[in-house]
């Protein structure tokens, strides 16, 4: 297919963070297929050598030493214990890491997210008037502390907050705030 045939990117839906979608304002957090099947690879292979490696130098029989030893003990949990713990908790951030996609519509009014994993798919759903910014945490604000996290919580109709986070600067944060303000204060007076 050459360039041409492409149909156009739809700006806001094709990445990763904020954007908008005509009127609507898109937020996208996905866990890429490609990022899972890798964190799922380090969660099968390593162990699975690690843990064939400890049985196979557990079943050699060592007719110098005592039968029962420190290192025996040592050895299952270097090779065996350890390696299956950590092969579980690859598999596990492999299978459930949420990809997050939330759309505020004001045409329709509505609000919707919808968070997925692997096995499960979430659904939040409400009016567009009843989502808040729920705090907005600036770098000027804590112009003490190292840490460079900017973030903007929101609030949607059943409760549920939502941290968006991967902003370059407080103004950019700001701008997205009075923006999700604006819009669910234009879906309150359309509402009415």
């Amino acid at each position: 297919m050459s360039q041409r045939e492409r149909p156009a990117k739809r700006p806001g839906i094709d990445r990763d963070g904020l954007g908008h979608d005509g009127l609507a304002i898109v937020y996208r957090s996905t866990m890429p297929t490609g990022l899972r099947a890798i964190i799922a690879l380090f969660g099968l292979l390593p162990p699975a050598v690690m843990i064939g490696y400890g049985i196979s130098m557990l079943r050699q029989p060592d007719a110098a030493g005592p039968p029962v030893t420190w290192h025996l003990f040592v050895g299952v949990a270097a090779f065996i214990v350890f390696p299956a713990v950590l092969g579980a908790v690859f598999l596990l951030l492999a299978t459930f890491s949420e990809s997050q996609t939330m759309r505020l519509d004001p045409t329709t009014g509505r609000v919707r997210l919808c968070r997925c994993t692997l096995l499960s798919a979430r659904i939040h759903e409400g009016l567009l008037s009843a989502v808040a910014v729920d705090r907005l945490r600036l770098k000027s604000d804590h112009a003490f502390m190292d840490s460079d996290d900017i973030e903007l919580t929101l609030r949607l109709p059943d409760g549920f907050r939502l941290a968006i986070k991967g902003f370059y600067d407080d103004d950019a944060a700001r701008l997205w705030a009075e923006r999700i303000r604006a819009l669910a204060g234009a879906g309150e007076g359309g509402r009415g």
